[in-house]
């Protein structure tokens, strides 16, 4: 520093504006969108996709069961 001068480092100043920021009610929230939620979409998507070519398709499983989706196993009471 130079003959005092300046009174707080560059760093310093920097440390200042960052802890202001993070205390002013004047700051717009921003919506962020976690590695989760993209993965799910992602995944939404896909399997989205996947199921529209498999309904295009012209095959005989294709009238038995239509979708992409898992059998669900029924239980029936004796």
């Amino acid at each position: 520093m130079d003959s005092g001068t300046h009174k707080y480092s560059g760093n310093e100043i920097v440390d200042r504006k960052a802890q202001n920021a993070i205390v002013s009610i004047s700051i717009v929230t921003i919506n962020s969108i976690t590695f989760a939620d993209e993965k799910n979409e992602i995944n939404l998507h896909s399997n989205n996709k996947w199921h529209s070519n498999w309904r295009k398709l012209n095959l005989k499983i294709n009238k038995i069961k239509n979708n992409i989706n898992p059998y669900s196993i029924e239980k029936k009471n004796p």
